[in-house]
């Protein structure tokens, strides 16, 4: 299980931001996600953030419908960066994927798009272009550090 030395205003930071959503492990999760065959279970994995031991869940296992697998699981932890799972989508169901939950990726729309989905729906044809309807793209995002200092 990693361990992440923040400082009590990063772990804010994180609670209150799209995408990064920390939840102790007690009480464990609803498990309300729609036909999951997983429904009751917690997908992501466990890591503590000075010594306490959390979990960043995943959105299946938030209660709104919406097609997305595991989020929120660390890959990997260096002194500097964290890298993890923001999304995972199901191609065939992203039509369907409200622009709440595109916020709740952390990809934000640039000068040219006007919605956080149309940014997500140009990242997918940017970095996955092999997608088919029937599979699954993840959006992996290395969040330095230093981003969460303010000045």
């Amino acid at each position: 299980m990693p361990d992440l030395e923040l400082e009590t205003f990063e772990v804010n930071y994180l609670q209150s931001s799209p995408g990064f959503l920390i939840r102790p492990i007690e009480p464990p999760p609803q498990g309300l996600s729609k036909d999951s065959p997983l429904d009751g279970d917690w997908l992501a994995k466990e890591f503590t953030v000075n010594g306490v031991p959390l979990l960043l869940p995943t959105i299946a296992d938030l209660p709104m419908e919406c097609p997305w697998g595991k989020t929120g699981e660390i890959l990997s932890a260096f002194p500097t960066s964290v890298r993890l799972i923001i999304a995972s989508i199901d191609v065939e169901k992203f039509a369907q994927i409200s622009e709440e939950i595109a916020q709740m990726t952390g990809i934000n729309p640039q000068p040219s798009h006007t919605t956080s989905k149309a940014a997500l729906s140009t990242h997918l044809q940017i970095n996955h272009p092999e997608n088919q309807p029937n599979s699954w793209f993840w959006v992996i995002k290395t969040i330095p550090i230093s981003s969460f200092i303010r000045d």
